[in-house]
């Protein structure tokens, strides 16, 4: 049984960790289907799908890494916290640094190498115990706590994800309706904002699974090709990391989110913000990458617990 969980839980994060290239392959035909009789309010390159898709594919395809200001805004259990301020590094295929230079959270760091250190993050906290480090599996219940996504999920292609794949379920099921806003100032930041509207999953877009014996949330988030969080959100009862007794029903969301805003910079034309809505109507995340610096040339160090410039 261990040995088949391990292997559902591989094949889950492979699904999660899908190449930013097919993420925007999908959002530069997606977005256009979502938004008809805007086109002459938009710019020629958002107008034309391939001329968006070739514009996306060349500017993500040159990426090769990038540092940014995360923002970022999670509801959890009904509660929205606070905004958390990360300086965030990135590097392909999967290496990650955060440092929490704000609270909550000020001084916490944490670095993850995709198929390094055991596939483990290895992080400390802030303020007085600093100097204590330590591993922890990516969705451990310790990794996951008060978090609606695992680390591998933070960076500006794999946060796009759910609403990106929404968007295009969205359109093949015709029950969806999207629309541009016009640009926008992020702090400094001119964006493209484009808000869609989903069916709300409790009313209208669900179904049950029947739960086979060991099956756990992050599984079914695996098989669903969902976000685990969004699970979780309608069947609190149960702990993600428990493994279910067969016949457990399980309802699982068609869509991520009731409405998402989605804000594509103007100068960069990459994702930069996305907000969601949950089924209430409330705020469920935000995520705002600011002062993005692309092929900033970030070594092995910058991943690395012994960099200098780091309190682990």
């Amino acid at each position: 049984m261990k040995m088949a969980m391990t292997m559902t839980r591989e094949k889950s994060l492979k699904i999660f960790t899908l190449t930013g290239i097919y993420l925007i392959t999908v959002f530069c035909f997606t977005l256009i289907s979502a938004l008809p009789g805007v086109g002459s309010e938009l710019p020629r390159k958002l107008s034309e799908p391939e001329s968006l898709s070739r514009t996306l594919l060349e500017k993500y395809g040159s990426v090769r890494d990038y540092t940014a200001v995360m923002l970022k805004q999670e509801r959890i259990d009904g509660a929205l916290n606070d905004v958390e301020t990360i300086e965030l590094k990135f590097r392909k295929p999967g290496d990650i640094y955060m440092k929490w230079v704000g609270e909550p959270n000020k001084g916490q760091e944490l670095i993850y190498r995709a198929g390094r250190n055991g596939n483990k993050i290895i992080a400390h906290r802030g303020g007085f115990w600093s100097f204590l480090s330590g591993k922890m599996e990516p969705l451990g219940s310790m990794a996951m706590k008060n978090q609606h996504h695992p680390v591998m999920m933070a960076g500006v292609g794999p946060t796009t994800k759910a609403v990106l794949k929404d968007l295009k379920k969205g359109v093949k099921n015709d029950d969806i309706s999207s629309r541009y806003m016009g640009v926008v100032d992020l702090g400094g930041e001119k964006a493209y904002q484009i808000e869609t509207l989903f069916p709300n999953p409790v009313k209208e877009a669900s179904f049950t699974h029947i739960a086979k014996d060991g099956e756990t949330l992050w599984d079914l988030a695996g098989l669903y090709d969902i976000a685990m969080y969004s699970i979780y959100l309608l069947n609190k009862d149960i702990d993600p990391s428990d493994e279910l007794d067969a016949g457990t029903e399980v309802i699982i969301p068609e869509y991520y989110c009731t409405k998402s805003n989605v804000y594509i910079s103007t100068e960069t034309m990459m994702i930069v913000k996305i907000e969601s809505y949950d089924q209430y109507g409330d705020l469920y995340e935000m995520y705002h990458y600011k002062d993005i610096r692309l092929n900033v040339g970030l070594s092995d160090m910058d991943f690395d617990t012994k960099n200098p410039a780091y309190e682990f």
